[in-house]
């Protein structure tokens, strides 16, 4: 288990050796780990929050040479550091450095991420599709809502969100690139009225669940990119809720009705939609009630 670092004053010392820590690092190294933590604000990192004090992060090196983080609550907050360190007024400002270069050191690993090529390509693609069928569903709203179908419009919006959502996942997965791609996306053309557009949907949602996604995921789970699988099975999941949601549209305004629709919540989160109150819990993603959005 961690222990405060050695150059900390004993009375706070103290109170981080016995509180309860959040991580367990190897000190098989003692003197290692001491010599890399000897300056605290090059290796420790103390946010300011006037109302529970400070939390130290510790960098320490395991036997492997890999390195951890432990944090520890520290108490109280920054305003007795000056009377603590009469010798070094400039200590907070140490902290504060040492944490912007923790903050830049995280954006260059970010950059420096690799991904498996084909993924990669998988979630540009993904992005694409998703993309333009948010763009499409808003069109057809409009379309819909012009031709006296306000349900079959609220569907497209609700929809139209939870892509929104899909390809914004899919897009932080793949934050690490810096650059133009080309997106090589499925998309139905050829809008009309309400009817076709329906249809236009319904083809591009199943795609998605017959060919897209389940390819996608396979290949994600195969070269072992755990966050990108996660996002082609969210949306995975939801679209086939969707194609039926267009289904039953489309079968109504067929008949020159509007589908009878209660109130469409989509998930903030993940995208999966559904009618009716919400449970407390997503069954997709596993987010909170309250992440859900209403469209009524």
């Amino acid at each position: 288990m961690g222990r405060a670092h050695p150059n900390l004053d004993p009375a706070i010392k103290s109170q981080v050796d016995s509180a309860a820590l959040c991580g367990v690092h190897d000190r098989t190294n003692e003197s290692e780990h001491e010599k890399r933590n000897s300056n605290i604000g090059e290796n420790a990192y103390f946010p300011e929050n006037p109302l529970r004090g400070a939390s130290v992060a510790g960098r320490f090196p395991t036997s492997s040479g890999k390195v951890k983080y432990t944090f520890f609550p520290i108490y109280p907050p920054l305003d007795p550091w000056k009377d603590r360190y009469p010798s070094n007024p400039d200590f907070p400002n140490l902290i504060r450095r040492g944490a912007e270069r923790a903050q830049q050191g995280l954006s260059e690993r970010i950059k420096e991420r690799t991904m498996k090529q084909t993924t990669q390509q998988n979630l540009i693609n993904a992005f694409g599709g998703e993309s333009m069928a948010h763009m499409r569903y808003l069109h057809f709203a409009d379309r819909a809502e012009a031709e006296s179908y306000p349900n079959v419009a609220r569907l497209f919006r609700a929809i139209a969100h939870a892509e929104y959502v899909h390809a914004g996942d899919h897009y932080q997965e793949i934050a690490h690139l810096d650059g133009g791609f080309v997106a090589d996306s499925m998309g139905a053309f050829g809008p009309g009225d309400t009817v076709k557009n329906l249809g236009l949907a319904i083809a591009g949602e199943t795609y998605e669940i017959t060919e897209m996604y389940p390819t996608y995921m396979e290949v994600a789970r195969f070269q072992k990119e755990d966050g990108a699988y996660r996002t082609f099975e969210w949306a995975y999941k939801t679209e086939k809720v969707h194609k039926a949601l267009f289904e039953r549209a489309r079968n109504a305004a067929k008949d020159q009705k509007d589908v009878e629709l209660d109130t469409v919540y989509v998930c903030g989160v993940c995208g999966f939609t559904m009618e009716g109150a919400p449970p407390d819990i997503c069954p997709v993603c596993q987010a909170k009630k309250e992440r859900f959005i209403a469209f009524e």
